[in-house]
């Protein structure tokens, strides 16, 4: 599984091929307390597995929320911006 920093320093003006969820009620959903980029240069791969992923008290599985649908799509097309302007190398096996 990827993992991406995601900081509440939005910069989008200087980092325009990062992810962001500023929308309040996309917030709600993901459950961001503040508007949050996530810094795609910086992934780390990690093990779908304890002991870096296991589920909070009185819960089932690690899993916080997901994101909504729309949201994904907008995810893909940057992937793929990114795609084009050389800046996924690093996330290829």
């Amino acid at each position: 599984m990827r993992v991406i920093y995601g900081t509440s320093k939005l910069k989008s003006d200087n980092r325009p091929y990062d992810f962001s969820i500023e929308n309040y009620g996309t917030r709600l959903i993901c459950r961001l307390p503040q508007a949050t980029r996530f810094d795609l240069d910086q992934v780390l791969w990690l093990p779908w597995a304890k002991p870096y992923f296991v589920a909070r008290d009185n819960h089932d599985t690690p899993v916080v929320s997901v994101l909504p649908m729309s949201v994904q799509q907008d995810f893909a097309w940057l992937m793929h911006a990114r795609d084009k302007a050389g800046l996924n190398d690093h996330l290829k096996c």
